[in-house]
């Protein structure tokens, strides 16, 4: 995942609309999502409320998905020890954040490091919160 990429892209009115995705919608969509509310300028817990809603929204698919793994896997599959891949927990998030921050001192910092500068932060929200 290539994040000066993204949020090159981002930064293109042309581009839009975007979808970001990933399998779960939570590990590389969460993160990306997370580093556009820090962009914005978002505070931490309405971010980490956004990043819990995967939880509420990919419940069913969880226990699909961990039924259909048990049933193929002629019931020897140790789901437990699966499930914590499959789920959403704010700590997953809060992990990233804190590799963001032991490696470039802050969130800001990382943002900066993806040449997301102040000036590039308006442009985004700008483009994100216009009417048009």
């Amino acid at each position: 995942m290539n994040l000066k990429k993204i949020f090159k892209l981002l930064l293109n009115p042309n581009h839009y609309p975007v979808l970001i995705h990933c399998n779960g919608g939570k590990d590389r969509t969460g993160t990306v999502t997370a580093l556009i509310h820090y962009a914005l300028g978002l505070p931490k817990k309405i971010i980490f409320e956004d990043y819990m809603l995967s939880r509420k929204n990919l419940d069913s698919l969880i226990k699909k998905t961990l039924f259909i793994i048990k049933l193929r896997s002629f019931f020897r599959a140790n789901i437990p020890q699966l499930k914590p891949l499959f789920e959403t927990h704010p700590k997953y998030l809060q992990e990233a954040i804190n590799t963001m921050e032991n490696g470039y001192g802050s969130v800001d910092a990382y943002l900066d490091h993806l040449e997301m500068h102040e000036q590039r932060r308006r442009q985004l929200g700008n483009i994100l919160c216009s009417s048009s």
